[in-house]
């Protein structure tokens, strides 16, 4: 169940910081990263809902066989490419896309479980999100993951880009 006391500090604060930084009418500088997993076995799904209703279906399983996507947008509608990270040790070219196939571009990574990892989410800080964010500061970047993946490096890479600005 959701509290809302921690939805309340959570629009507290990001109307803070908006204020704090005079984004209020900047969506453009306004990213949100989100991770997600998607299952590869189609058959570990189920359906939740109310019998005769709408319903969604979701997903569960092991985490054995699975891929993360790391999708990037701007409050404006604007897409960075996002970064999927599949299992094993090395990205195979069967499993990635030629540019050609697709108007946008795609990154890839590969960790040992398909999962994100503080070393595959700094070098796509450093890869594709800022190169891509432009020289503006400030920007403001909401992180929807684990805490876990914001290690000393990306506070110590943000901390550079800050210094730089």
């Amino acid at each position: 169940m959701t509290d809302p006391f921690i939805i309340h500090e959570y629009f507290q604060l990001l109307g803070n910081t908006l204020a704090d930084l005079n984004l209020f009418d900047r969506p453009d500088i306004i990213w949100n990263l989100d991770e997600t997993s998607l299952c590869l076995d189609p058959s570990k799904t189920k359906v939740v809902g109310a019998v005769n209703k709408p319903c969604s279906r979701a997903t569960f399983g092991s985490g054995k066989e699975n891929i993360t996507v790391l999708a990037a947008a701007n409050a404006a509608g604007q897409k960075i490419a996002p970064l999927i990270v599949f299992k094993g040790q090395y990205v195979w070219k069967q499993w990635t896309t030629d540019k050609k196939d697709y108007e946008f571009e795609l990154t890839y990574a590969s960790s040992s479980k398909g999962w994100m990892e503080g070393t595959i989410f700094v070098n796509y800080l450093k890869k594709a999100l800022f190169p891509a964010l432009g020289e503006e500061r400030p920007v403001l970047i909401i992180y929807d993951g684990h805490s876990s993946h914001v290690t000393v490096d990306v506070v110590q890479l943000v901390s550079d880009m800050e210094s730089q600005s």
